[in-house]
């Protein structure tokens, strides 16, 4: 009887010691798993903040009528015709915002897509001649006009600012002959 009480007792302190062995272990696994969430978390809400000081930098421009708001892209039977593309000037020139409106051929904007992707990536493989893609991409830069807006305006989503250009988007939208509009995507994404 009595070496069998110290038979369980052996038992007992041998359970335990293991129960003991895994609780560092556990509290290491703990530890990096938390350390983990902790550096995703912070490296995700610096990418966020970057996203959000460049969307603030491109308000900026656009405020100082630096860079354009909108580009207006046409339908096809419309990217040829002078009196059709005359006509749509005319149409966002009633709008109170528009300040300058630039006519951008396909040409230009073949060059200007050589340019953006040999600058991010210098040894892209880029056909000598534009794919079919570009041949109908004629499009009207919009300018708006200039205002003074502060950065910590602009932070908020909902300035007036993003408002107008919205506004602006919306009313392009809506002239015959136009087949897109897109906002000013060219450093960031999503207004």
């Amino acid at each position: 009887m009595e070496k069998e009480r110290i038979e369980q007792l052996k038992y007992q302190d041998l359970q335990s010691q293991k129960k003991s062995r895994r609780k560092p272990k556990l509290k290491i696994v703990i530890g990096i798993t938390s350390m983990v969430f902790v550096l995703f978390t912070l490296s995700f809400l610096a990418l966020r903040l970057g996203d959000e000081l460049q969307r603030v930098e491109v308000l900026q421009s656009i405020a100082a009528g630096e860079e354009e708001a909108i580009v207006v892209f046409f339908h096809e039977d419309v990217s040829e015709s002078e009196t059709e593309i005359a006509q749509i000037v005319e149409s966002l020139l009633v709008h109170p915002e528009v300040s300058e409106i630039v006519y951008v051929s396909w040409q230009e904007t073949w060059d200007m897509f050589v340019e953006y992707t040999l600058s991010y990536n210098s040894t892209a493989q880029l056909p000598r001649n534009p794919p079919e893609q570009f041949i109908h991409t004629n499009n009207l830069r919009v300018y708006i006009n200039r205002q003074e807006v502060s950065t910590f305006i602009l932070l908020n989503r909902n300035n007036r600012l993003q408002r107008s250009i919205n506004d602006l988007a919306e009313f392009a939208e809506r002239i015959e002959g136009v087949r897109v509009v897109r906002l000013n995507e060219w450093r960031w994404q999503g207004f």
